[in-house]
């Protein structure tokens, strides 16, 4: 794990089990993409996701993490768009 701060924000919206409603596998499979590729986006590796995937994945932050989209962009140091 590389970004810990990112980590916990994904997992911290729970379900009403108490588990993790989002894992790096669950929103690839949300983005219709696979979790390798994910992971290299999100570690900013270069080469990777930089135009589409990126894209989808900041839709899909500000989508599903409204109290902490800003913030999950911000430790990705991803720009805000």
């Amino acid at each position: 794990m590389k970004n810990g701060k990112f980590h916990w924000l994904l997992r911290e919206p729970k379900d009403e089990a108490g588990q993790s409603r989002w894992t790096v596998a669950k929103v690839a499979k949300a983005i219709r993409s696979n979790r390798s590729h994910v992971t290299d986006v999100l570690n900013n590796k270069p080469g990777h996701g930089g135009v589409k995937t990126r894209a989808q994945l900041t839709r899909f932050f500000r989508k599903h993490f409204r109290q902490h989209g800003a913030e999950i962009l911000e430790s990705l140091n991803w720009e805000k768009r």
